[in-house]
């Protein structure tokens, strides 16, 4: 990065490095110039929505995430990840929907499968 500073994998990989070694902040922070680097850099794109979801940040990191589909919409992880923050943030329904989408796109994605089963256990508690 001291030679070429604009090498948006360098900032991804360093990011991911970062994570690794539990130094979340460096590496949003990696990740963040990657993205201004190359805006439509979908795997810095997610890395940064995950870590932000691990630190509660689920709106910004839904945002994100959205943003991938936009990009690339058929992305089976992404709706998954997607349907985790809509979750968290009480949208049952909507992440109902990402975690079929996940499923429609990988039938045998298990971790999409029982976020689903998750999804409509809450969507049956609130009805009653």
């Amino acid at each position: 990065l001291r030679i070429k500073p604009d090498f948006a994998e360098a900032h991804y990989n360093l990011g991911i490095a970062l994570d690794r070694q539990g130094k979340i902040n460096e590496a949003i922070s990696h990740y963040v110039k990657a993205l201004r680097i190359r805006p439509d850099y979908t795997r810095a794109r997610y890395m940064l929505g995950v870590a932000l979801m691990r630190q509660g940040k689920v709106k910004e990191a839904a945002t994100h995430f959205r943003e991938i589909l936009r990009i690339k919409p058929g992305i089976a992880e992404v709706h998954n990840s997607l349907g985790i923050a809509l979750m968290r943030q009480g949208k049952v329904k909507e992440a109902a929907t990402h975690f079929r989408e996940a499923l429609r796109i990988k039938p045998d994605y298990m971790e999409a499968y029982k976020n689903l089963q998750l999804a409509l256990k809450n969507m049956k508690r609130k009805s009653h």
